[in-house]
Order: C-alpha cells, then sequence, then structure tokens
C-alpha cells in the first residue's frame, strides 16, 4: 500500500508499524519542533535510513495532487501540528491520542489528568475539513490511574498503536464503509501559561496533578514573583522546609531547572522566547502580524524592541517610538490589568497596536484615563486567497494582464526555498537592495527580509523563488499567524518587470493553505498604500493607540 505519512516523534510508532508491515511510504511530512520537549528527530532518522523523501515544510494542496499521481492509497496523520488540506482522491486517517468524541483539540492529554478523568485512549478517525470530527474508524479505551503522568499515558498509548494500525491496513474498506460519527463532542483548548504554573501556596496534590499532565514539558513554579522553569518535576509529601521549591505540605524535585526572574526590565527577544510567546498569543486568539513571533523577532533592532515576558502575558518595549511606549500587552486579562496599572503613573506611558476590542477594553477598565486614537499608518491589510487565486471579475481585472503577460513571455518556475536555491533568493534580495539604494540613496522601510531567508529554518517559514527563464527573479516568504491566516512578511524582485512581484506574491498564496492573506502595513508610505490597496483587500486590522490623560 502506498501511503503519505505526517507526523512527529509523539506518535512514532504508528511510521514504524506501517513500515513493518510492508508498506511504501511515498513521502514523509513532519512538523518543526523544539527539539527538547517535542522532537522530530526519529521520524527524519527513519525516513533518511529507509530513502524516503521528507520535509518540515507544511502539506499543501499541491502535495496531495502530487501524492495522487503518485498513486498514494491512504494519508495517515499521527502527531502533526499544520492544518492538512483535504482531497477525495485517497483516504486521509488521523490517529489522535483521546477517546473521541471527549477531547478534541490538539493537546487533550494534559487536560484528561488535570480533570481527573479516568478514561483515556487513542482513536482513528477520518479527516475533515473540522478539527478532529472526522467519523471513527478504530477506537481504544484505556484506565487512567491516580499516579498517570503524561509520560505513562503516551506509554499506553504507544503500546496499543502497532495492533491498531494493522487492524487498519487490513480491514481498511470496511472500517472506512462503517465509520461512525462521533455525535456530541468536548473540545478541550491548548493549555495556557496558567495550567501549567505551580505556585507556592498550592497544596502538594494540586501541585502533583498539574506536574503529571504535563510530565516532560515545560511547567512553571512561581513564589513571591520569581518563576523557574522546571522539566520532569516530581512532588514530594512532606516537610518543605529549607526546600528550593516549596508547596503548602511539600516540595518539588525536578530534572531540569531555569531562572525565569519576573522583573520590571526587558530583555533581547531570542528564539528561546517563541514557544511561550506564541502559546500565549494563541491562547488569546490574537492574530495580529504585529505581536508574532516572528514579526517581533525580526524587527527587533529596527524598531528597537525588547521584552517583557512572564507566564500570563507579554509586552514589547518600542524604542523607536519613545522611551515607555509599549505593544498592548497579550495575555490574559486580569493580568494586563496590573501591567498597565503598575505603569500608569510612569513618565510618557503610551500604548500602541491595540486591536479595537483592545481600545474598548481599555476605556472600560481605566474609565477616564486615557486618550484613544487611530493609528492607520499600522493597519494590517488582509485579503481572501481564494479570490487571489480565482482573479474573477472588474476587481482585478487590471492584475488578470500582468499574471498572463508574465506566463506567456518568460517561462515562470517556482519552487519551494531550501539550501539549494538559498543564495538565488538571497542574490534577489540584494539586488533589490542594490537597485533601491541606488534610486533612494538609502534602504527603505528598515528591511528584514534578508535575516528572515538565512534563518527560514529555525523561524519555521514559508519562503518560495521564482525563476523567469531559469533566472532568479522574485522571493516572497512569510508564516501562518494561526490556522486560517498567513502572514506575508517578505516580498522582493530582483528585476522591475512589471507584473512579477505579483505573479510571485500569487503564487506564494497558491502554495500554503489559508483562507486570508496578511500583507502588514503600509508605514504611512503613499506608493505602498497604493499597491496594497490595489490588491483590494477585504478589510484591515484597524490599528489604535493610547497616550495616559495628564
Amino acid at each position: 500500500m502506498k501511503i503519505a505519512y505526517l507526523g512527529i516523534d509523539l506518535l512514532l510508532p504508528v511510521l514504524q508499524t506501517l513500515l513493518e508491515e510492508g508498506c511504501e511510504i511515498l513521502k514523509v511530512f513532519t512538523s518543526r519542533t523544539d527539539n527538547v520537549t517535542e522532537f522530530n528527530t526519529a521520524v527524519i532518522q527513519t525516513a533518511k535510513e529507509r530513502g524516503i523523501p521528507y520535509t518540515d515544510q507544511t502539506i499543501t494542496e499541491t502535495d496531495l495532487r502530487a501524492l495522487s499521481g503518485a498513486g498514494c492509497s491512504l494519508l495517515v496523520c499521527a502527531g502533526y501540528y499544520d492544518r492538512i488540506p483535504v482531497t477525495q482522491a485517497f483516504p486521509m486517517v488521523n490517529f489522535h491520542p483521546s477517546p473521541l468524541p471527549l477531547g478534541r483539540g490538539a493537546w487533550p492529554m494534559p487536560w484528561i489528568i488535570l480533570k481527573e478523568i479516568v478514561v483515556g485512549g487513542i482513536t482513528v478517525h477520518k479527516i475533515v475539513e473540522k478539527l478532529d470530527a472526522g467519523d471513527i474508524l478504530l477506537q481504544e479505551i484505556f484506565y487512567v490511574g491516580a499516579e498517570e503522568t503524561l509520560a505513562t499515558y503516551m506509554d499506553k498509548v504507544s503500546a496499543l498503536i502497532p495492533g491498531m494500525v494493522k487492524r487498519l491496513l487490513k480491514n481498511l474498506p470496511l472500517l472506512l464503509e462503517k465509520a461512525r460519527p462521533q455525535g456530541k463532542s468536548t473540545y478541550w483548548p491548548t493549555p495556557t501559561a496558567k495550567q501549567w504554573t505551580v505556585r507556592n501556596e498550592m497544596s502538594a496534590a494540586e501541585a502533583d496533578r498539574i506536574l503529571r499532565a504535563f510530565y516532560g514539558y515545560e511547567c512553571l513554579y512561581e513564589r513571591e514573583g520569581r518563576l523557574t522553569e522546571l522539566i520532569g518535576g516530581r512532588v514530594i509529601y512532606g516537610e518543605e522546609s529549607g526546600q528550593e521549591f516549596p508547596l503548602r505540605d511539600g516540595y518539588i524535585e525536578a530534572e531540569k531547572k531555569r531562572d525565569l526572574a519576573v522583573t520590571e526590565e526587558t530583555e533581547e527577544i531570542t528564539l528561546a522566547h517563541r514557544g511561550q510567546i506564541e502559546r500565549l498569543r494563541a491562547a488569546c486568539g490574537h492574530t495580529l502580524s504585529s505581536h508574532a513571533f516572528n514579526s517581533l523577532f525580526l524587527w527587533q533592532k529596527h524598531m528597537d524592541l525588547s521584552l517583557y515576558l512572564t507566564a500570563e502575558l507579554f509586552s514589547v518595549k518600542y524604542g523607536k517610538r519613545g522611551s515607555n511606549t509599549w505593544f498592548f500587552p497579550c495575555g490574559e486579562r486580569e493580568a494586563v490589568r496590573i501591567f498597565i496599572e503598575r505603569h500608569m503613573e510612569d513618565t510618557d506611558f503610551a500604548l500602541c497596536y491595540l486591536r479595537p476590542e483592545d481600545a474598548k477594553w481599555l476605556a472600560a477598565c481605566f474609565p477616564g484615563k486615557w486618550e484613544l486614537y487611530r493609528t492607520p499608518d499600522d493597519d494590517e491589510y488582509l485579503y481572501e486567497a481564494e479570490k487571489h487565486l480565482r482573479l474573477n471579475g472588474r476587481a482585478y481585472q487590471r492584475l488578470r494582464p500582468q499574471i498572463h503577460k508574465v506566463e506567456r513571455e518568460d517561462a515562470p518556475r517556482s519552487e519551494w526555498i531550501c539550501h539549494h536555491n538559498e543564495q538565488d533568493a538571497l542574490h534577489v534580495i540584494r539586488e533589490w537592495h542594490r537597485r533601491h539604494e541606488a534610486g533612494n540613496g538609502k534602504f527603505t522601510g528598515d528591511e528584514i527580509d534578508e535575516e528572515a531567508i538565512s534563518m527560514w529554518r529555525r523561524l519555521g517559514i514559508q519562503a518560495r523563488i521564482l525563476y523567469l527563464r531559469e533566472k532568479p527573479a522574485a522571493v516572497t516568504a512569510g508564516f501562518y499567524l494561526n490556522d486560517n491566516i498567513f502572514d506575508i512578511a517578505v516580498e522582493k524582485t530582483a528585476i522591475p518587470t512589471r507584473g512579477v512581484s505579483y505573479y510571485a506574491r500569487r503564487d506564494l498564496i497558491a502554495s500554503v493553505s489559508c483562507e486570508l492573506i496578511n500583507h502588514e502595513e503600509d508605514l504611512g508610505l503613499p506608493g505602498l498604500r497604493k499597491m496594497k490597496e490595489g490588491m483590494r483587500p477585504l478589510r484591515k486590522n484597524e490599528m489604535w493607540a493610547a497616550k495616559r490623560k495628564e
């Protein structure tokens, strides 16, 4: 059987059993991981040893068409971070580590332990557009003990996988035909820092439940404003006096620890902050490009940004706009209120990059204390991906000839950026800068594109290069803000030919799976604003700012 496989090491026995059963794996799609608490190294090593093509780029509809053409008869997903486009060309199934319909969501296992649910399991279900909602093909249930940890839970899951994979392969047509709808479901959002934080005033039993639920992952221990990151923490009941991590009736010992002291000081934004920033942003449903880790990391030098980060929120000091100007904090509302209240009497305290709902909340929480005003130069442009692919109607009549001209005259060819063509991509960017420096005497907009392309692997950036007549002509790149919104952060051309920039942008849109494209702000530049308006935005993320009233 020819199979496409998607997954990380979390459910590695799925891949191993497929290979043991003689399946031909056409391609392995894995996700980028931190390789500290979650890993993809074993999946990649297995692919290398077996000579299986693999990638950590998000699977696209183009990939599905290629798999179908190669004779793929089944797609198997087992622990994959990214959204998967759905096809009817071949069956698609997912191994989900909970007894569905209980526990839909990206990370259900900790919730089962936190909520003291006594039943766990693993479910094989059809992949449909809605997350974890497909009909059930196979399911195994097991007892969750009082001392269960995330690690022992996953051991039970792993032990059940080989038999389930064998039954799936042996009876696939019948299982697909007899698959049962899930019915009423329970969805659990991705846990936030609030769920994995232990405080010294907690009982040992309460702390133990948290540490077991996230065992092997980072937990936070808070005592008198000081935060420590713990991995592999376990509770010891008894006398806590003199212990480093005391509780009300016990203490914690941990395999690894790292001090994250909460102070008023800000710090440089590093790759180590990515996980916590993105978890906080996801938990708040925050989709502005301004607050995404990649944006903050790439622009920090040009905008003089520095980070304030706690378990409950993050904010960024914006040096280019003043000594005490901050991005509106992203995090739990009570923590945001405390942060703002603490700074209210500071000289020149100001806030920027507020969403409309942030501005409304600020006015209600601190009545009469703030002057709120719109900052349209910071507005982010949002476009419907499908409309830019179809180009139907009068709104796009100016753009259609540009696309057709490139297709007709320039023999366009596009591909994902990899180590083989990375230098071609950097050549495009440097050529763009050379032309604009010659024309303007300086770079415009404090460009960060070369750094983005140089670090595309580590930042999880998806990047495309366009060749015209086999010469590198354009580069586009971006990243997901959530499952439905893709941010275009880089767009550069090596030649000034009309239509090339839009052709490359449209190629990137066609190569990623999303509903909306965020094309970021126009910086108040008339030419950039005209270009973005000419692309027919669906709407804008309207930005606000706030100054404390004197």
